[in-house]
Formats: structure tokens, sequence, C-alpha cells
């Protein structure tokens, strides 16, 4: 095909969109087929086909996927940052090596970017084993764009500890890890930027800018103003959407298009392209007008910042004339040709037993199956073994050894339903077609991401903030200092206290600090340093825990003494529902799950804790539970708190358990009495298996004939008394509790043990952080907001939570958009209404909608990935934080604004809300959020008894700690260890991480308290292996720190009081109730011969090299045991 070349072909389904490139590159060797769709979601989905197809092949074209930029023409923002990295890694390698195909969308390629030359002349490539000058590597991250930071999470990001240095670039989907002996580069290994650990070796890296953006190098023929322009962002070379002046700075700025050598064209829809490009021409114009004339100078205009558009008049579709093009169309142009493709439905009836259809047309045809998940492929195979119909996995086909004449092919892959290839006698059938459900498949990404870990002990000491020393009361935390003691350096925690006292606390006691966090309103009253007034106030608050912690026993003892009921071992038929799922577990979710099935099967009734992020995959556990209860022969109650999520659970559940002998009904005030009668009915007859319901499910007329499960999603919405009722009504069942910000007492029972407890941390893959910004009330940045989301194909929320004036409100947005549908939901309209609304906007006939906070539970919808919160200072953190989670549950990068009257006008409690959310917006942030949410609310109430002010007098940390240490001691008082004394140590030499090895202070705190915490040999070993990894070789006084925690353990289990380290000597102090016997003595001294010296009053000193001596007290443990 030659320039201006145009293929139509005709009778082509979408369907059948994904077999085309790779019989169109077969035509076009050595050049480029860039694949247009309407909008990403079908340029997603369309590459994922093509990719599971060509998976079929040994040799199959390789392809990228070019993502849209999700930022308007000429918007004074930069694109979201992995969209930034994932484009950037695209554009490095179609500028460096052929690629057969590209998938993308107008909008991705409109926008000319930077110059090939530059990528293609700017990559270099960093080599294990060769000398690196590390500056100069460092100047050249920074060129790049890349930012330099202390722990490196996300691409562009680089960090420099001594001879370590981190970086993320855009061309790994992990990041690097370089480690160098001078200038030598003797290890380069990926890691994992979740736990920080290595995870392999790499021999060869390549470095890529960070963005689409460099500075120009020859700045000597640019005007004063683009040299000023240049001079204000050196410094600064990533400010919001900096990549709009790109054209001003290259003559030779190109469309992403032309980074291929002779591209063709390939417009699956035409007509939608059209309109998509006719609505950016129309943007852009609009754009560039109404920037003020100043600015506008600075900006490349239309014509030369994007590419040709083709002329809107003209007839037929224009836009790429200049190159090749394969245009598609669904309808024939001849009537009387044969149908080259499919659906698969053509050849198989679902409502049939499509298992002997298959065993049919295997014999006379290829029959390949796709499957999303392992569990569902397993699952097939085991149906197609129970049928005796042979099947071939195709990972185990080898060239030589073809699949038997009539077997069903299996494969891992995604091909929306399937497609019939007549030609080729070759029906391709996928698991959304076999088993009647369409799955909505979790997008991957390129890069991996970090989640926030949830970790107890990982506490924060922030410099001027309050904190409790455990000895000394409530002071004021000042920071680590060096000081010398006897000449030797240390490291030191300092707390300054009433008049002005300081302490200063060794780092190996860092785990007697603890943060101070008590109720808004409550500040701390800071104690004298050495006086009596704190050890009152201890005392004081542990007589009242004492009492709570009573009660709180008494409940949980009194539920444990009932019979529960022991569910059988799970079955074949549990199996195939967990196999039916369509995607794969994450690590949380299967540990979870095996917690469950453990209480389920013990006899005392469960009470667990499913405390996960939003979106996580906390219902697919519960489904699980929920089917166990079933196959038992047990009915399972599920109490939501809204009508909305009432629904939308009933249309998950129903989904879900499809094709299984289960009845699943919802009983909320939308149903008429006449229905909500007939179904307690049968709810009483034991003829529903599960009642999913509102508080509606509360009430005295509905009877189960068998509960034997408690499901109750979204605890934190609802009362005590609701969900004591329930438990009263049947104190035996099994109760299952999610949520992802639980009530205080929920989350202490959980912590405490007194109720089990699940953590599910983990994102699914694909999942991006949601973008979140406080913004004041403002027409052009709602608009802006909203018309960045319509630009995509997008959904917006708008949340407005005045029934009495959301109408005004929807007429305000609709005014903004003419033309664009706009639905308005409340919870005080008619049910019937609201669900048909509701039913509109999830279908995407309503683009925005302005809605109460009653879409704040559950509702999945996953083309909203806006939402906007008029108000937010008017919300709890909690609701905030659950409205925020109805957006980016589909992999989209999403975005949330917080609208504010103005921040004059913000309470103290509100701002720190708003920050809060604002702070934490990393994945797995959902537990930091519910701490600062009790912090902020004061705890509220623990069995009744209102806490405020105890807290507020030790600090919300110690108050838990304490109640935890209570309840342990009342549940299980043998189990509670004897308090041994801490010896102390003297090693008489410096012993600390120094801030060039570990340069961020709070990292160093970390460290020092996960040492204090360790009380195993091996917890030490694996935190030195940490830092020998994360940091390089441990210096000097880090090689003593990790001697003394060694020493520390040793000594401790031997009832050791004092150690002092001096020279090539230790010195050893029994502590009164382990005084060496004379027989332990003669086993020492002749385990020792030379080397021991006895004192009168018991102590003794080893002699020997320092190195050997936890060698030599392991040794005297052994004697001494």
């Amino acid at each position: 095909m030659t320039r201006g070349d145009e293929i139509s072909l005709a009778g082509i389904p979408p369907e059948a969109s994904f077999l085309l490139p790779g019989l169109i590159l077969d035509q076009i060797p050595d050049r480029t087929l860039w694949i247009l769709t309407a909008n990403m979601e079908r340029a997603r989905s369309l590459y994922n086909d093509i990719n599971s197809f060509n998976a079929l092949f040994p040799e199959a074209p390789d392809g990228l996927l070019l993502p849209e930029e999700e930022i308007l023409p000429y918007e004074e923002e930069s694109p979201p940052d992995l969209l930034r990295a994932e484009r950037i890694s695209v554009l490095s390698e179609l500028s460096r090596r052929p690629v057969s195909f590209v998938v993308s969308t107008f909008p991705a390629i409109a926008r000319k970017t930077l110059p090939k030359r530059l990528l293609s002349g700017g990559l270099s490539e960093i080599t294990l084993g060769t000398l690196v000058d590390r500056q100069e590597l460092i100047q050249s991250l920074v060129a790049l764009g890349f930012f330099r930071v202390p722990q490196v999470t996300a691409p562009g990001e680089f960090s420099v500890r001594g001879a370590i240095l981190d970086l993320y670039t855009p061309s790994r989907p992990e990041p690097v890890r370089l480690e160098f002996t001078d200038d030598e580069l003797t290890s380069m290994r990926g890691f994992d930027p979740n736990t920080q650990r290595s995870m392999g070796s790499i021999e060869k890296l390549d470095l890529a800018p960070s963005h689409e953006w460099l500075p120009p190098i020859n700045r000597s023929h640019f005007s004063e103003e683009l040299k000023d322009f240049l001079s204000v962002h050196q410094a600064t070379p990533l400010a919001p959407g900096i990549e709009r002046y790109i054209g001003q700075f290259y003559d030779d700025i190109t469309s992403p298009l032309d980074y291929t050598p002779d591209p063709v064209l390939f417009i699956e829809d035409p007509h939608a392209l059209e309109i998509r490009i006719n609505d950016w021409q129309e943007r852009i114009r609009d754009a560039y007008e109404s920037i003020p004339a100043e600015e506008r100078a600075l900006l490349p205009p239309p014509e030369k910042a994007f590419i040709p558009f083709g002329a809107r008049e003209k007839t037929p579709f224009s836009f790429g004339s200049d190159h090749p093009r394969i245009l598609l169309s669904v309808f024939r142009d001849d009537p009387d040709a044969p149908d080259l493709f499919s659906p698969p439905e053509k050849l198989i009836d679902r409502n049939e037993s499509w298992i002997l259809r298959l065993r049919e047309l295997s014999s006379r045809m290829r029959v390949i199956t796709f499957f999303g998940s392992r569990g569902q492929r397993d699952r097939f195979q085991e149906i197609l073994e129970n049928q005796a119909i042979p099947f071939t996995p195709l990972s185990e086909l080898q060239e030589e050894n073809p699949p038997p004449e009539g077997s069903i092919q299996t494969i891992l892959g995604d091909i929306g339903e399937g497609i019939y290839i007549a030609p080729d006698n070759t029906l391709l059938v996928s698991d959304t077609f076999l088993f009647r459900k369409k799955y909505d498949r979790t997008r991957e990404t390129r890069f991996r991401t970090a989640a926030a870990a949830f970790r107890r002990d990982q506490i924060r000491l922030a410099e001027g903030e309050p904190v409790v020393h455990l000895q000394q009361g409530i002071g004021i935390y000042r920071g680590l200092r060096e000081i010398e003691v006897g000449n030797i350096p240390g490291e030191f925690l300092i707390v300054e206290y009433r008049d002005g006292d300081k302490l200063y606390v060794p780092v190996d006691q860092v785990d007697l600090l603890k943060p101070w966090r008590g109720p808004e309103g409550s500040p701390p009253k800071l104690d004298r340093l050495g006086g009596h007034s704190w050890q009152k106030t201890r005392s004081r608050v542990r007589k009242e825990i004492e009492k709570i912690s009573q009660e709180l026993v008494d409940l949980y003892a009194k539920r444990k003494a009932l019979p529960g009921f022991p569910f059988s071992q799970d079955s074949v038929m549990i199996s195939e529902f967990e196999n039916a799922f369509p995607h794969d577990l994450t690590p949380d979710q299967e540990e979870a799950t095996r917690d469950i099935r453990e209480d389920m099967e013990s006899p005392t009734p469960m009470d667990r804790l499913v405390l996960g992020e939003v979106g996580f995959g906390k219902t697919e556990v519960a489904m699980r539970a929920a089917f166990k209860a079933v196959a038992d022969g047990k009915q399972v109650a599920v109490l939501v708190p809204t009508t909305l999520l009432c629904l939308q659970h009933f249309e998950t559940f129903k989904e879900r358990f499809s094709g299984f002998p289960v009845r699943v009904e919802q009983i909320s005030r939308i149903l008429t009495a006449k229905e909500q009668r007939l179904l307690r009915q049968d709810l009483s007859e034991g003829k529903i298996d599960i009642m999913i319901g509102t508080s509606a499910l509360l009430g005295a007329q509905n009877i189960f004939r068998d509960l034997g499960l408690l499901i109750i999603d979204e605890e934190q919405r609802f009362g005590v008394g609701h969900k004591e009722k329930l438990k009263n009504k049947y104190p035996t069942v099994d109760v299952l509790t999610l949520s992802a910000t639980p009530i205080p007492r929920t989350l202490q029972m959980s912590l405490s043990g007194l109720r089990g407890i699940s953590f599910i941390m983990t994102p699914p893959p694909g999942r991006k952080p949601i973008k979140t910004a406080i913004l004041p009330f403002d027409r052009h940045r709602i608009r802006e907001a909203i018309d960045r989301e319509l630009a995509r194909d997008g959904q917006v929320f708008f949340i407005h939570n005045r029934v009495s004036s959301i109408s005004r409100m929807a007429h305000y947005i609709s005014s903004l958009f003419p033309g664009v549908p706009v639905g308005v939901a409340h919870g005080q309209m008619d049910s019937q209404l609201m669900e048909t609304i509701m039913d509109r906007f999830i279908s995407g006939h309503y683009r925005i909608l302005v809605s109460t906070a009653i879409v704040e539970s559950g509702l999945d919808i996953p083309q909203a990935n806006t939402i906007i919160i008029n108000r937010s200072d008017l919300f709890g953190i909690a609701e905030l934080y659950q409205l925020r989670g109805r957006v980016g549950r589909s992999g989209t990068q999403a975005y949330c604004y917080f609208l504010v009257a103005g921040e004059g006008g913000l309470t103290e409690l509100a701002k720190k809300r708003l920050k809060t959310l604002q702070d934490n917006t990393e994945l797995g942030s959902g537990y930091q959020i519910a701490m600062r949410d009790l912090e902020i609310r004061g705890a509220g109430s623990l069995l009744g008894h209102q806490q405020t002010g105890h807290i507020s007098m030790v600090g919300l940390d110690l108050y838990m700690e304490m109640v935890e240490e209570a309840i342990q001691t009342r549940v299980e008082p043998v189990a509670i260890p004897v308090v041994r004394e801490t010896p102390r140590i003297d090693l008489g030499r410096e012993a600390r991480l120094p801030e060039d090895y570990v340069v961020h202070p709070g990292l160093r705190i970390d460290f020092y308290r996960r040492l204090a915490h360790s009380f195993k040999d091996l917890e030490i070993d694996q935190i030195e292996s940490e830092l020998r990894d994360r940091f390089g070789p441990l210096p000097r006084s880090a090689r003593a720190l990790i001697l003394g925690a060694k020493i520390r353990v040793m000594t401790t289990r031997m009832g050791i009081s004092e150690v002092r380290l001096k020279d090539r000597e230790i010195f050893l102090k029994p502590s009164a109730e382990k005084a060496l016997s004379p027989r332990n003595a003669g086993k020492i001294a002749q385990a020792f011969p030379d080397r021991i010296t006895f004192h009168r009053d018991g102590s003794f000193t080893l002699s020997g090299p320092a190195s050997g001596f936890p060698d030599d007290l392991a040794r005297l443990e052994e004697l001494l045991s």
C-alpha cells in the first residue's frame, strides 16, 4: 500500500476485528499497523483480544498499546503519573525498535510530541560490570526528568543511598537497584516497590526519559520570553501542563504515528472515530481561543501543536488520508458473499447442553476455548474430563506433537465471546460465552505499583508533635540528634517535657515512645520529667480499662460458650464455585478465605471482621463463605445499609451464583408489601437460600428456617443495636463483618483478639491510586473536571447532599454541558424511579449523576471515574473515604474533587479530615484512614463507655495497647508470659544507622523500632539482610547495632541483667533469679578454658574477639538451658 491508498473491508463484524491485524501484517512487511478505535476502553479490549489470539502462534507479531493522556487540549495539567510513564515507555520502544502494531485512539496521537531523534538518540544503556560515573548518572537522571526521593515507589523516581542507587525507569515494569563498588557497577537487580526487597538480577538497563518533555540544550535562537520561560522551569522541569509548550522549542515535533516507518492506519469504526475527531477539533479550537493573549504567545497554535484532522466538510471520512488506510464496515457490499465470520451462538445453543455440542463440533472442526483465569479453565477441563471429552491445554502442545483428533484446546486469554472462522473451519469460544457471564476483566498495568502495606508497629513520630514515653509520660518530640557520650557518638530521640526539661532516649529504646493521638479539641497535658503524675494517670486509666475489658470478655465468653454449627469441609461443588470466579484471587483474599473456612468448620460460632480497602475484593470472599453455608443446607442473611447497595448486591450475588442451585432474593423498600409478604413466607419455609436486605431484614416478621451465616456489609453504617439485634435473635450463627473503615469498637475487639480479623490490603492488578484534590466551588474548575471525564467517554458522580436544592444543582450542571444527559438520585424519591435512574446511569445513558450520599456504599460502576463532592467539609472522614471509593474500580485513572465553600470558612476539624484523605491516596491506605478517624472522633464508645477523657490522658495508641493487654490477660492468663527486664547493654562503641547510610530519619526510626520489637534471632537476621539489600554493606556502627540486638535477644532469654563489651571482653551479670549454680559455673569453665573469669558477685567475663560473641552466647545459652 502506498500513500493515500484506501481499502474498505465490508461485512466484518466488530467481534472479528482482532483476527485481522495478523492477516494484514503479512501483506505489509516492515511496516507498522496503527489500529485506531473509538475510545480507550475499546482499545484496551481489542489489544487484549489480539494478544490472546496471537498466543496461538509461535512467532506472533508484537504490539503496543498507546494510552490517551486523559487531559484536555491546552489544559494546564499533565497526564497522571502512571499514564505519563506508560506513554513515554511506548514512545521510547517505538523510537528504538520495529513494532508490528500499535493499538490506540485519536486523542492519544492528536498532540505532537518530542522529536523521535531525542528518544532514539537519548536512550543510554547501563551494563552490569562496567564503570559508571555515579555523579554523571545522577545528572543524566535529573536531565531526563527523574525526581530524587527518599524511597522509590513510582516510575520517574530515583534515590541515592551511599553505594546504592534505586531508579524506576519507564523502560522496565519494576524499579531497579544499582550497587557500586567505587565506580564499578557490581550488582543490578529489580525490586518490589512495596517491600523494597530485591527480586532478581538484571544484566542491562535502558534509560528512558520519565515523561514527554525534555528541555532543549541549544537555546540561542529562542526569544527572550522563551528563554525566561525555560529559566523559570529549569528547577522544576515537570510543571503542570509543561508538555503543551513542546511545539515552541522544537521545530521537528511529530505525531506518535510518525515514530514508525510508513504507518498504515486500521480504522475499526470510521463513523465513531469521525465523531470523536470532530469533538476534539472543537475542543482544541475553543481551548486555544479561551487562553489569555499574553499566555497564548508562549503556546504553539493548533496547526503546529496537533496533527491535521482532515476537512470536516469533506465526505467521506478524510482523517489520515495522507497515510494508507484500511476502513472496516459491518455492512456487506455483496449480498451473495458467504459469511467469513459468525458469532458462536450460530453454532451453539446455550439453552441446550453446550458440552455435548462442543464434543460434536470438535469432531469436525478445530475448537479452541479461552479463559480469563486459571480457575475458570480448570473448572471447564474438569467438566470435559467428567464427560470423557478429550482436551489439550495449548501450553502443553509441541510442534512435533499436534493435538489429538477431536481434542478441544484450552488456553488462558480473553477474546470477548468468540468467533467462528469459516475459511479455517475454526471455532474460538470464551468462558464469557460458555458460562453466560459478562466479566469486567481487570486491566493489567505496565508497572508494579506500591500499595500501603499494613504494619501496626510502623508508627511515625512527627517533630513538634506530642509523644508518650511509657515511663516518663507525655512530652513533645524534638527529633533525632547525634550526641557524644563518653567520646562515643550515638543517636538519641529528644523529648521535651514541661518547663523545658529534655529526655534523651537511646535509639535501642525507641519502643518506649509512641505518638500521642487523641480526640480533637482535647490537647494533651504535658508531664513533668521525673514527676509522679504519669504513673498515677496510667494507674487510673488501667483500672477503668480493666472494667471495660471484663465486660468485653464476658460478651466474648458468652458467645464462645454457645454451640455453633461446624460446617463440612469443602466439597467438589464448592471447588467448582470458587473456580467459576473469573479472576485469580490476591494473596490477601486467599488468606482471608482460609481464615473464614477454618472458622466455619470449627464448632464455635464465627465472629470475624474482614478489613479491606474499597474495591479490593471483600464481596467475593463473603460470597465464598455464603456458598459454603448454603452447601450445608443453611440459609444466609446479608445485611446492607442502603437500598441501592441492596439492589447492587442482589445483582452481583445472582450473577455469581447463576448456574448453581441457589436461590438469592432481596428485601427492601423497593418491593411492594405483597412481594415482601411472599418472600417472608418462602424464607420461613427454607425456599430462599440467601436473603439480602437493608434494616428491613431486622424486622420481627422475617423468620429464617435455618440461618447459618450472617454477613454484615459496610459495618460502620449500622448502630450497635442493629447488629446486636440480629446476633441476639440468632446467637449461634456465624457472623462475618465487612468494612473498610470499621467503628472503634469493632476494630478494637478484632485487634484485641476477641474477634477474628483478616486484612485485604493487596490491590487488584492494574488498580491505580485515586488523584485527590481540594478545590473551592468554582465554575471553571468544575467544568474542567467534568469535561476531562466526558472527553474520555467516562461518567461523573456529582455529590450534593441536600435534597431541597439538588434539582437546582442538577440544572446548574446541565447548563455547563448542554446536550449531556444528567440524572438526579436521592433517598426521598420513589424507589422504582430511583432504580430506573440508576439503571440508566449504569447503562451509560446518563453521563453525569447528581446525587446525595446515597451512592456512598458499595456501588460498582466501572465507567464512572470522576467524583465531585460539594461541601465536602460537612461530611465525616469515613463518608468521604467511602464516596471516593465509588471511582477507580476498573483500573482507569480516577479523580476525586472535594469542593469547599472557601478555605477561610473551614473548621479545623474539616481541614484535618480533608487533609487526611488528600495525604492518604495510596492503595491500601484505608487502615490509616480508619485509625485517623478514631483519633479525630475521639474513639467514640467501646461497649457504651465514653472513653474520650481517658484516651486524651495517655493517647490512642497506648490506650488501645492497654485494652489489648487487659483483654489478653483475662482471656488467656496462663498464656501471658512473665515480662522480663531487658538487660542493660553497653557495647562500648558506636551502634546506630549513620545518616549517610539511611538518610531519612523516619526510616531509621522504623528500623530501630523493628529491632527493638525483635525477640528472635531469625527476625534480626532478616532485618540485617534487608538493610544490606536496600542500603548496601553495613558500616561498622550498623554492624554494632545488629550485634547489640542479637546480644539483647540471647541474654534476655538467659536471664542476664547487665552486659558490657570492652575491647576483647564481654562482661555478663546474671539476674538474682538466674544466679549461676556451682554446677553451671563448672560447665562454663570447661567449655571456655582460659577465656572465663568469675567474679565474687556472680558475674563473669568472657574474653575473645567481639565478632565471635554471638556464637559464644549461643553456646552459653545451650549450657545453661
